[in-house]
């Protein structure tokens, strides 16, 4: 039996494969009303794609009758400046294509990547789907920061998201000054409504440079909170090496708050990186 399906789309091969684009430069842009929504209690993970009707393609398959598991089917495709949104916790997360499956009685998938997609035959659902990771395709925002990855992966079972890396961190400061780093891959937790970079964590900034095993970071907040075994925070002029279990990083000022066992050298002379 044919699959019941609805469909808006362009049938033509998508090609999106580029590098970052400007994420400051605003755009003029409804989202469609179609869109994918997984409920975690009172959270609400959303996809979204923005780009107008001639551009892009959107399919959306019900499940075959046959299905016992009867899972949806969905498929989001757009292109630069657009992209496809994902709205996770305090996230936004930007891909050029986005494959999504739910289960009418269970709990659904959703993987955001860059690649290409061409719908073969709507009616049946057919569609060549040829996803192609690459770094610096995948453009997460949290405020004043924006990130970098390869692909999104988030299960709706766990509430969890996982941005694979290479990361790449940059979050504008007072002065003109910019606040860098990296990390192996960024967690989103739905359930704690937080957000961690883990795996090598580097921070630097004008006068001081970070490393960690994990930040949890907020950016609303202005505050990152690094641990480590340990973690380690020095001036770039080395005036101070800080060494603890915990630290609190303003991510405005630069400057440091120590909790836990803490080492280091430090000198009460020291400016604070806010007045450098």
């Amino acid at each position: 039996m044919k699959l019941k399906w609805l469909t808006i789309c362009l049938a033509t091969l998508l090609s999106v494969s580029f590098s970052a684009p400007d994420v400051d430069e605003p755009f003029n842009a409804e989202p469609f009303t179609p869109k994918v929504i997984f409920e975690r209690g009172e959270n609400l993970v959303i996809a979204k794609k923005y780009g107008p009707d001639e551009i892009g393609a959107m399919l959306i398959c019900p499940p075959d009758e046959s299905d016992p598991k009867q899972i949806t089917k969905s498929y989001f495709a757009d292109v630069a400046p657009y992209f496809v949104h994902v709205f996770i916790d305090k996230n936004v997360i930007r891909a050029p294509l986005i494959m999504a499956t739910k289960e009418s009685r269970g709990d659904g998938q959703l993987t955001a990547v860059n690649g290409t997609g061409r719908v073969i035959n709507a009616e049946n659902c057919e569609i060549d789907l040829k996803p192609d990771p690459k770094p610096n395709t995948v453009f997460v925002e949290q405020g004043k920061t924006k990130l970098s990855g390869s692909s999104l992966k988030y299960s709706q079972e766990t509430g969890i998201g996982v941005i694979a890396g290479p990361i790449i961190f940059e979050r504008p400061q007072a002065g003109g000054n910019t606040l860098r780093g990296s990390s192996e891959k960024i967690t989103v937790d739905v359930d704690k409504e937080k957000t961690f970079l883990e795996g090598n964590v580097k921070l630097e900034s004008k006068c001081r440079s970070s490393i960690a095993d994990r930040v949890e970071y907020d950016d609303r907040e202005n505050l990152a909170i690094l641990y480590g075994k340990p973690a380690i925070s020095k001036r770039l002029d080395g005036s101070d090496e800080i060494k603890a279990d915990r630290l609190e990083y303003n991510l405005e000022t630069n400057d440091v708050v120590l909790e836990g066992a803490i080492t280091g050298v430090f000198e009460d002379t020291a400016k604070p990186c806010s007045e450098n």
